[in-house]
């Protein structure tokens, strides 16, 4: 008998299979000698293979197992009975190991449907004779109890064909046939005029995915409040917001300003600083001003040492007071007006950066403050810049009071239907929600709800899951003649745009429009090949089951053990502080495991987070916490958290729950190559010609070793002679490292003035090193 968590798949590893083979692995199923749970995780492993086998000839990428076995219903044109049972099958199978999993006697009930469903599968695809003793087992009749309605709360849908004014699409649950309204009778979607969903026809394509957030069904049409394309890519809310710019309200926005150089600026440590200060404020630290600014530069000293706003004397000092003016605005703002304005107000119940992730939106992101407490909600999203323009000579300017500006509003909207929709929190649960522009004295900002806005960000968000899906697949060839001119969708003039935005947007585009017709090309190229990393690591490649970020909630709970990409089951057990609040948690197995078979390793990215005994780990459920693990044993899991919380309390509410542990994808690390793509069109040409293979390296042969190497003194006299680089190529455990790098680090060494960088794909090698 298989143990709780092993796979069928450990009995069979994936592996091409022919049509017969996976008929004599289904008739595993059939023994009366394995529990039926048993049996069914045999019919669920050969049903994904089958499919994921089919799938991995095919160019396309697809999202999930919904996706894909759509794919072949229509390619192989499986009559609709058919598809229905396919259908049942595989949300069935989904089902196995969760909190929905059927009872014992509802799997032996629905086995022979699922063998069946299975074996006919296999039929359509290949044509194979089906197996006499498979076909005994079909049942004679489906059951009368199979079919439930979908839940009219969230729909997933494929689209099929669509005009002006209708999407025809199946829904994800039976494959019904679905005709969606999305012009103006919808007024659910449009908001009574307010929204307009006609871009929804230039982006559509067919077999793209849908989500349909809250359906009413009128007139046999479906009427949604919100449509959400290919939600399964989840775009961050700043992403969002950033697109809402002075001069465009657009997604190339977004494209454009991930080609910049990592901001490393005074106003970039004045808003980190300024977290810090909300830290404090709202975990009552009584810290003096001189020690909390000490103790950020001592935990920023190279970036404070490379950032220009820190080279003088007078732009230190001005920069501390701008930092003491705005603690003092938060320490009154948050440590004072708030606690008066908050009945029964409690700082233990505040989570500081808390991260969401919304496949119901699409969206995802990290709030600054969120306080939850006895169905009393606040959000509070903080900026040390300035608010929005208001003139002087407006009867509206007050000095100390701030004009938000619109992208904040979009990104504190965007939480607020990401509460709304994802946890179904009502308008008075959501008691506030606020601006902090701790800039102002009076900074603290209220905002209501502003649909005809919400309703921009949301059609923001769907055309920045269009552009990164459709550039990954076609290129970014558009970026050699785009110009300021044609950003400036808003057609503005005037100081900010001529003197500010205008000359930046030149400085980056013009490296591009200079750039010879070589060096365009391998930007471009690499520009399409990171965003097609970009898009694998979210949604899933098709030659690797379980991978990208969103098979954390395509994949069911047993796919996830299987993989071994999920700790759950675990027990809090203790916090470790230091003088920042709780760095790190410790959470032990509910048993000692006698080895690890999971996926998991010292120093990965993780997401925890808790859940209720009984029910499944679904990290879309509630807010999770970032970190890395710091150590696996047999007993338990360490974790050091990206975001220090500074009171305990926020997780010994939670400490009667259950916990999980996931892997996590940062994204900063795309943008950072993005960026690297960009600086490499601006570097120097003859560095440009060495790389592009224009040039060949430079050897000065006058050098020679200070130091005896023996048998490696023909290798270490090439490297050290090589002045732009030197390659040292080989198998595994040829000495690549232990003699190669080593001795060429030997005699570097050597030199009076050496100065090293060490770098590895991995940490560990570095180390090792």
């Amino acid at each position: 008998m298989m143990e709780h968590g092993q796979s069928y798949a450990s009995r069979y590893p994936y592996e091409e299979c022919q049509p017969s083979q996976f008929y004599v692995r289904l008739e595993d199923c059939l023994s009366e000698d394995l529990e039926i749970r048993e049996r069914v995780l045999i019919v669920n492993e050969v049903f994904r293979q089958v499919i994921e086998q089919y799938v991995s000839h095919t160019p396309i990428t697809f999202t999930g197992l919904f996706s894909k076995l759509d794919y072949i219903i229509k390619q192989r044109g499986i009559p609709a009975e058919q598809a229905s049972l396919l259908h049942f099958t595989r949300k069935a199978m989904r089902s196995m190991g969760s909190e929905h999993e059927p009872s014992s006697t509802l799997l032996r009930k629905h086995l022979p449907q699922y063998v069946q469903a299975t074996t006919m599968l296999i039929f359509s695809i290949s044509g194979a004779a089906i197996p006499a003793r498979l076909q005994a087992f079909f049942p004679r009749k489906a059951p009368t109890d199979r079919w439930k309605a979908y839940d009219l709360n969230l729909i997933r849908c494929i689209v099929r064909k669509w005009d002006e004014h209708i999407i025809e699409a199946e829904e994800e649950q039976h494959a019904q046939l679905l005709k969606i309204c999305y012009d103006e009778r919808n007024t659910f979607l449009t908001r009574n005029g307010e929204g307009d969903w006609s871009y929804l026809q230039q982006i559509l394509s067919p077999g793209a995915q849908v989500h349909l957030v809250r359906v009413r069904m009128q007139d046999g049409l479906c009427m949604p409040e919100l449509i959400i394309y290919e939600p399964d890519y989840l775009v961050n809310v700043t992403t969002v917001a950033s697109c809402f710019e002075t001069y465009a309200e657009s997604p190339f926005v977004s494209i454009i300003n991930r080609l910049k150089p990592q901001a490393n600026t005074e106003h970039i440590h004045l808003g980190n600083l300024t977290g810090q200060f909300l830290d404090d404020t709202v975990h009552d630290r009584d810290i003096p001003f001189a020690q909390s600014m000490t103790r950020y530069f001592q935990m920023n000293a190279l970036e404070i040492l490379a950032c220009e706003g820190f080279q003088s004397q007078q732009q230190a000092e001005a920069f501390y007071e701008k930092a003491r003016a705005q603690r003092a605005n938060i320490r009154k703002l948050i440590g004072q007006d708030l606690r008066q304005s908050i009945a029964r107000y409690d700082s233990a119940h505040v989570t500081l950066e808390p991260t969401f992730f919304s496949d119901m939106l699409g969206i995802q992101g990290r709030l600054d403050f969120l306080y939850r407490h006895k169905k009393q909600t606040i959000i509070i999203e903080q900026k040390s810049g300035k608010g929005d323009f208001v003139p002087p000579s407006s009867p509206s300017y007050d000095p100390e009071v701030p004009k938000p500006q619109e992208k904040h509003l979009v990104q504190l909207l965007l939480y607020r239907a990401l509460l709304t929709y994802e946890f179904n929190l009502h308008s008075e649960e959501l008691s506030h929600i606020m601006l902090l522009y701790s800039r102002y004295q009076q900074g603290l900002v209220s905002v209501g709800q502003m649909p005809a806005l919400m309703l921009r960000a949301i059609r923001m968000r769907n055309l920045l899951a269009w552009c990164e899906i459709h550039h990954a697949q076609e290129g970014y060839a558009f970026l050699s003649t785009l110009s300021p001119e044609k950003l400036n969708r808003k057609q503005v003039g005037g100081i900010l745009w001529n003197i500010y935005v205008r000359p930046e947007l030149e400085r980056l585009l013009l490296p591009i429009h200079q750039a010879s017709p070589l060096e365009r090309s391998y930007f471009l190229r690499f520009m399409q090949f990171l965003a097609q990393e970009r898009l694998l690591s979210k949604v899933g490649s098709k030659t690797k089951e379980d991978a990208g970020f969103a098979s954390k909630w395509l994949s069911s709970l047993e796919e996830k053990r299987a993989a071994g990409n999920i700790y759950e089951g675990l027990i809090l057990d203790d916090f470790q502080q230091d003088d920042d609040g709780v760095t790190g948690l410790m959470a032990r197995f509910p048993q000692q495991q006698s080895a690890d078979t999971s996926n998991f390793r010292r120093g990965d990215i993780i997401v925890c987070y808790p859940y209720d005994a009984g029910s499944t780990p679904d990290c879309r459920r509630t807010h999770v916490f970032r970190g890395s693990l710091t150590e696996i044993t047999p007993e338990g899991v360490q974790c050091r958290l990206a975001a220090a919380q500074g009171d305990g309390r926020v997780f010994r509410h939670d400490a009667h729950r259950l916990w999980a542990v996931e892997h996590d994808l940062y994204e900063s690390a795309f943008t950072s190559l993005y960026a690297a793509l960009h600086a490499f069109l601006r570097t120097a040409k003859p560095r440009r010609d060495l790389l592009l293979l224009q040039r060949p390296p430079r050897i000065d042969e006058t050098v020679r070793l200070k130091g005896d190497y023996g048998a490696f003194n023909a290798m270490a006299l090439r490297v050290k002679q090589a002045s732009d680089f030197f390659l040292i190529i080989g198998p595994p455990g040829t000495g690549k490292t232990s003699y190669g790098l080593l001795n060429t680090l030997r005699e570097e060494l050597l030199e009076p003035d050496s100065r090293i960088l060490l770098l590895s794909y991995t940490n560990r090698a570095v180390d090792e090193i």
